[in-house]
């Protein structure tokens, strides 16, 4: 689901596919590249403000979701 976010172990906040693509895929954060795996991603609460979690560093919109 596009609305689910997780937090990275390096704090960074995507959508959950987003997140859990890649590191099944690379293994890694898909911003900073430091090694995680699905099971360090955590549920990121909702909503999802800047103002609220300074790591976020992609949104829905920011990325593809295809």
């Amino acid at each position: 689901d596009v609305d689910e976010k997780a937090t990275t172990p390096c704090g960074h906040v995507f959508c959950f596919g987003c997140a859990s693509r890649e590191v099944d895929m690379r293994g890694r954060c898909p911003l900073d590249r430091l090694p995680a795996t699905r099971a360090q991603l955590e549920p990121c609460p909702q909503p999802l403000h800047a103002t609220e979690a300074p790591a976020a560093c992609a949104s829905t919109r920011a990325h593809d979701h295809g």
